[in-house]
């Protein structure tokens, strides 16, 4: 496959449009048929050298990504062959304490998502979000950086967590999706405005 690869940090030139090998599919990734790419800060650092965090050379980048889902791996559940999806910009495992508490970002199993840049990627499934109908790949890949969010409601004199979610909002579209990362009462995210809950 044809891709912008990185063989070391540097200015935008740095880049080199050449034949890779597709990526390899884990079994809870997804391949996606990338679309369109947004480029983001994190992009930007990354390529300059600022940001190093699990960067090794060479390396295709591009993590605001929208496309067609072409393959999945044995333990996804959720995401078909045929989806359109767009990505987070990086997956967790869902279950530690950080990500029960909504602090997902700090999760010690966060992964980056990357291959953007390249005409495939292969991305944990868990960083996939569904496009809403209407909403083009241009449109989801802005919107696949929108700010995790969550909900809470008062117990005692403490809050619990209602729900972990993250919150993509289709504003060209005038829709919005809410994910939920596990089952809870879904009437509030629906009265809130949400279109589409899975």
């Amino acid at each position: 496959m044809r891709a912008a690869a990185l063989h070391a940090p540097g200015p935008p030139d740095t880049f080199k449009i050449e034949d890779v090998p597709t990526p390899a599919m884990g079994a809870g990734d997804v391949l996606i048929e990338v679309a369109a790419c947004g480029v983001s800060a994190k992009d930007v650092v990354e390529r300059n050298g600022t940001y190093r965090r699990d960067m090794s050379f060479p390396i295709v980048i591009g993590a605001e990504i929208a496309g067609t889902v072409s393959a999945v791996g044995a333990a996804v559940a959720g995401i078909a062959v045929g989806d359109r999806v767009c990505t987070k910009a990086f997956s967790s495992c869902g279950h530690c304490k950080y990500c029960t508490t909504g602090r997902e970002t700090t999760c010690l199993a966060r992964k980056p998502v990357r291959g953007g840049y390249g005409e495939i990627a292969a991305v944990p499934a868990d960083a996939c979000v569904k496009l809403a109908p209407g909403v083009s790949f241009e449109q989801g890949c802005t919107q696949a950086f929108s700010i995790p969010c969550r909900a809470f409601r008062q117990e005692g004199d403490g809050f619990l967590c209602r729900s972990l979610q993250v919150r993509i909002r289709y504003q060209c579209a005038g829709r919005r999706l809410d994910t939920l990362r596990r089952s809870c009462d879904c009437s509030f995210r629906e009265a809130d405005g949400a279109h589409s809950l899975r």
